[in-house]
């Protein structure tokens, strides 16, 4: 039902698609997804709702996104984990590059909680430290 002015879209309330799969899919030619405005190819790879622009971002929320695959990743490339900023690889990790856990800022290679400005250190509240 609700199909119109479509080719070969095969779920409801699909306007000028071509070939949308999904529903609320508006002006797209290949998107899978639900809410997919104005995307050619669904951003040629993304399969999940709420994906804008991106290329390959398979989860929800993702911005501007080349390769994040969780929530709430904004401007990150291949970050895998919610609230990421401008991190490549770990959660609540603010411009780290390779710190494993939570709160770490600045951070090289910490691995535990509420290390700042640390690059080895391995325990929590250890600040200005490299190798505690």
């Amino acid at each position: 039902n609700y199909d119109i002015d479509n080719k070969d879209s095969r779920d409801n309330y699909d306007i000028d698609n071509k070939d949308s799969r999904d529903n609320y899919d508006i002006d797209n030619k290949d998107s899978r997804d639900n809410y997919d405005i104005d995307n050619e190819d669904n951003n040629d790879d993304s399969r999940d709702n709420y994906d804008t622009d991106n290329k390959d971002s398979r989860d929800n929320y993702d911005i501007d996104n080349d390769d994040s695959r969780d929530n709430y990743d904004i401007d990150n490339d291949d970050s895998r984990d919610n609230y990421d900023i401008d991190n490549e690889d770990n959660n609540y990790d603010i411009d780290n590059e390779d710190s494993r856990d939570n709160y770490d800022i600045d951070n090289e290679d910490s691995r535990d909680n509420y290390d700042i400005d640390n690059e080895d250190s391995r325990d929590n509240y250890d600040i200005d430290n490299e190798d505690s």
